[in-house]
């Protein structure tokens, strides 16, 4: 962490150390307006200062996200936001300088509600995905650039090209390898729509199930009412608000009643 005059005087042992080879991910827990004030739907901003405490040194310290040395003047803070866009969801790479002071903040902060020490009596925006989560979360995506690959590389050149006019791409005589080196750096910029794999959900895995659901857009939590529930309204399971692996319970739930599990199945 950035230390400064003011903020993140913390004990050297309590910084969270994320592996130049590691990846965290952290998932908003609300997506619908809270009454709070802190964020509103669909992008929630996390406060970029806290306060916590250090037990090494028995007292209470100001945090902050500081961005930016600052030598004696105004420290430089950055902002920290789960957007709709990105479903809620914050991804960090140790390899990224960057990454690693967003991931100090985070964990260490109040708001996580991941974070063992954290104050009971704060606000809660985001939870840490687990190991279980992180798996199947990297799995999704690597599903994806699987998919983009496949379309680029086995699509009949004929659908490539017309794919690739859609887009104001004008490919036709261009050699084949030409046309596929194009569509495979189109589909990473955004995956064309007739991208499909034969197994899109391993339906065997239920949580796998739930995730990819939650993933795809299909189910969503209501954090005002405490439901994952469908794009048409239709509620699924109703989770209690403050339980944490709220997709664990749902895929207990799921096991429980084959019934509803079939029709999460045919939502894809």
């Amino acid at each position: 962490m950035i230390k400064s005059k003011n903020f993140n005087n913390i004990s050297d042992e309590l910084v969270p150390k994320l592996g130049r080879n590691e990846v965290a991910i952290f998932r908003c827990i609300h997506n619908s307006k809270d009454p709070s004030g802190i964020g509103i739907y669909p992008t929630y901003i996390v406060p970029n200062k806290d306060t916590i405490w250090d037990e090494d040194q028995g007292k209470y310290v100001d945090i902050a996200y500081i961005t930016q040395p600052s030598d004696d003047r105004a420290e430089v803070l950055g902002t920290i936001a789960f957007e709709s866009n990105q479903k809620g969801v914050i991804v960090l790479k140790g390899s990224s300088s960057a990454d690693v002071l967003r991931y100090e903040y985070l964990k260490l902060c109040n708001y996580n509600a991941s974070n063992p020490k954290r104050n009971p009596d704060s606000f809660t925006i985001f939870e840490e995905v687990n190991e279980s989560d992180r798996s199947i979360s990297l799995l999704g995506a690597a599903k994806i650039q699987a998919e983009i690959a496949n379309f680029a590389l086995n699509t009949d050149l004929e659908t490539l090209v017309q794919e690739l006019k859609n887009r104001n791409i004008d490919a036709k005589g261009l050699p084949e390898h030409k046309v596929r080196s194009i569509a495979l750096e189109e589909g990473k910029k955004q995956p064309f729509k007739l991208v499909s794999l034969p197994e899109k959900v391993d339906i065997a895995n239920t949580k796998a199930l739930v995730m990819e659901a939650i993933e795809a857009g299909l189910i969503t939590y209501d954090s005002k009412d405490g439901v994952f529930k469908g794009n048409d309204g239709e509620v699924f399971f109703k989770a209690y608000k403050a339980t944490t692996n709220k997709e664990d319970k749902f895929a207990e739930y799921l096991d429980k009643n084959p019934e509803v599990k079939e029709k999460i199945k045919k939502l894809f």
